[in-house]
């Protein structure tokens, strides 16, 4: 309950920022460059999106088979240390300790599959987020020059002029795409909150359906 509270805590307030972000930062670019240049970098973060889905592992599930885990393992040391005497005066403590660390070992397996599986994840999310949309918003960016090497009207502008053009539209990419970025994170989060949910809903359930007493 408390990690539940505490992901849906972070789930609401990191939600209102990335979202604004992105309004105000469309509009910026489509006012500078038009909207080709933010509906290009819309495709392209769908087209990732798609393409991340396929390596994404299942958040929720996760989440509640460690808390599942996780759960089994506290009550294995809370009947040990309720039933202390009991095991040492029947020698019992070799069959505990396997116990132990039978339902600790399925947790680190567990663990390490959960760290594979987001690292593998990460990795691909990363190079099509981040380095490869780099090569886009480079390409966007240079869009009035090579259009004004094919030969349409374009106004002069002194160097200046177009050196801050470059960098504060640059900003402006950075800050949509980090935004989108942002978004995608918070949607694993709630992958992530929708398998605590249903741990917490299932566990909440098991309280009111036992008898009083």
């Amino acid at each position: 309950v408390q990690i539940f509270s505490q992901v849906f805590t972070d789930v609401v307030s990191q939600s209102l920022k990335p979202t604004v972000d992105f309004i105000v930062y469309s509009v910026e670019l489509s006012r500078v460059q038009g909207l080709a240049t933010p509906l290009t970098l819309y495709a392209w973060f769908a087209i990732a999106s798609c393409v991340s889905t396929w390596t994404l592992p299942p958040f929720g599930e996760i989440a509640a088979t460690r808390q599942h885990l996780e759960g089994q393992f506290r009550a294995q040391h809370s009947d040990l240390i309720a039933h202390c005497e009991q095991i040492a005066f029947l020698r019992g403590e070799r069959p505990e300790k396997s116990v132990l660390n039978a339902s600790l070992d399925r947790l680190l397996a567990h663990c390490r599959r959960e760290h594979r599986l987001s690292f593998n994840s990460e990795i691909v999310r990363q190079y099509l987020n981040k380095y490869f949309v780099t090569v886009i918003g480079l390409f966007l960016v240079s869009r009035p020059l090579r259009l004004q090497r094919c030969g349409a009207p374009m106004p002069s502008y002194t160097s200046d002029q177009i050196a801050q053009y470059f960098s504060s539209t640059w900003r402006n990419m950075e800050a949509m795409a980090t935004s989108i970025q942002d978004l995608f994170e918070l949607a694993d989060k709630v992958g992530t909150l929708s398998g605590l949910a249903g741990r917490v809903g299932r566990l909440m359930a098991g309280v009111f359906e036992r008898p009083p007493g």
